[in-house]
């Protein structure tokens, strides 16, 4: 609903529809007519000729008469497709015609307004709107007072201010397709709010544009091709107060363009050693590494790793842990890793004294080999009672009372077999050679010294909690873990 049928991309009740032919649960799918299914005559008639029939899939369209399961539809089904395609094409071209009418007369043409407006349908302009507009001249004032701008988002979400999200989520007609949730406020939005001439009552029309009848994918256009309408609708603040903000934007900006290439020597000798390795353990998302300088010799105070999604992007965790007690927890972690790996074939024999591997897995095999003696004896006895029966020397209320007692014998060996089979498998696997392991540490020159290939080598990722604690996942499997089972194994 309100998804336009010329793609199947970004339709997602298609998808979740498809989700459920591709698990099974759907074997017919029926729609009003080909034109709701889609208005490309290429995929619908893909999924229609190959995607449908290949998963067993029957398709009907009522208005066309087309029921895949008495026939393709012949011809006619294709210059359907076709023309529902002509059909979109046309609208694109009337719609594109009046929205450009709409906008070279200074009309509000889009659906959802700038944070702090809303727009009135009737008047095809944008008006005050009376929740959020108080806030905008007030994110002015703090910041030509100096405030940061994460303060100023911090000072928002105190005072309770809708944000950015919930304004653009309120204005949206069809309710079931704001995906928002809960975005806080955040400093890409107060920024975003400084830069926006709109509150000044200019208002600026065709930044975007696209076209399907002229074949015009999405795309931002530039200043030349863009409307510009001063005093369209009431300002928010001043030209004098926006300008100056603005002004402040750009040399801050500039500033911290400058510190940055400044330190971009320095940065460069501290390398992010765990980049794509170390991760928040409590919103998933990657942590990066805020590297430290004194702000007035600009030496290199150290580095700390925080969580990407903290500070209003909704993660709770606030931790900041130095670079070296990650290096220095990993390393330790490490150490065990290897102490315990390259040692792994010398602790084997003492574990067991002598040849208690040998002597466990033969057992275990025993324990196979017998249930499935047993259990090919209970299959005989079955098939011998048939045979009576079927000779005539055993009434029909015998051979059901016996062939239900065997059954259940039957089934209690078949599961003692599985379970037999599965503590061998485990327990070679268990004593078996981790070649992965052993090829990671036969690359490495030195174990002694942390580096960024021992880190690739033999780690997957590191996660950090809120209380600074470290858990550490091998790409290899944790020795420390598989000697203690081995241990238990051969006792």
């Amino acid at each position: 609903n309100g998804r336009t049928g010329t793609t199947f991309e970004g339709r997602r009740g298609f998808e979740r529809l498809m989700d459920e032919v591709r698990a099974g649960r759907v074997d017919c799918i029926a729609c009003k007519d080909l034109s709701r299914f889609g208005r490309n005559m290429y995929e619908t008639c893909t999924y229609l000729e190959r995607i449908f029939p290949f998963m067993g899939v029957r398709f009907i369209a009522v208005n066309d008469g087309l029921d895949t399961l008495s026939g393709d539809g012949g011809i006619t089904v294709p210059f359907r497709n076709l023309v529902n395609e002509m059909y979109a094409l046309e609208t694109s071209r009337k719609v594109g015609l009046i929205k450009r009418r709409q906008i070279a007369e200074g009309k509000t043409t889009y659906g959802c307004a700038r944070y702090g407006y809303r727009i009135d349908r009737e008047e095809h302009r944008l008006v005050p709107d009376e929740e959020t507009a108080p806030f905008v001249p007030l994110v002015f004032d703090l910041y030509l007072k100096g405030e940061r701008l994460l303060d100023i988002a911090d000072a928002l979400a105190e005072m309770g201010a809708p944000t950015p999200a919930e304004h653009l989520e309120a204005q949206i007609v069809r309710k079931g397709d704001a995906p928002f949730g809960h975005v806080p406020w955040t400093a890409l939005y107060v920024g975003k709010l400084l830069d926006d001439p709109v509150y000044t009552g200019l208002l600026v029309m065709g930044k975007t544009r696209q076209s399907l009848f002229e074949g015009v994918a999405w795309h931002k256009t530039g200043e030349g091709e863009r409307f510009e309408f001063p005093g369209a609708h009431p300002a928010l603040v001043t030209r004098d107060t926006w300008e100056v903000a603005h002004a402040m934007r750009e040399r801050r900006k500039v500033a911290v363009r400058e510190r940055t290439e400044a330190l971009a020597p320095k940065r460069e000798e501290m390398p992010d050693l765990f980049q794509g390795v170390l991760f928040c353990a409590e919103c998933g998302k990657a942590m990066i590494l805020d590297r430290r300088f004194n702000s007035k010799t600009g030496e290199a105070r150290g580095s700390v790793y925080k969580c990407r999604q903290h500070h209003g992007r909704g993660c709770g965790n606030d931790v900041r842990i130095p670079e070296r007690v990650v290096r220095m927890a990993v390393m330790d972690a490490i150490r065990l890793q290897i102490s315990v790996g390259v040692n792994f074939e010398e602790i084997l024999p003492c574990l067991g004294k002598e040849d208690a591997v040998a002597r466990k897995r033969a057992e275990l095999q025993d324990r196979a080999k017998s249930l499935a003696f047993e259990l090919a004896r209970v299959v005989s006895k079955r098939q011998f009672v048939y045979e009576r029966y079927a000779a005539g020397s055993l009434d029909l209320d015998s051979y059901k009372s016996l062939q239900r007692d065997s059954g259940m014998v039957l089934a209690d060996y078949e599961k003692r077999l599985a379970v037999a089979r599965d503590r061998l498998e485990k327990f070679d696997a268990l004593m078996a050679s981790d070649q992965g392991f052993d090829e990671a540490v036969a690359a490495l020159k030195s174990l002694d010294v942390f580096s960024r290939d021992l880190l690739v080598a033999l780690v997957s990722s590191v996660r950090v909690r809120r209380d600074m604690s470290i858990d550490v996942e091998f790409r290899f499997e944790d020795w420390a873990k598989r000697v203690s089972q081995a241990e238990r194994a051969l006792r």
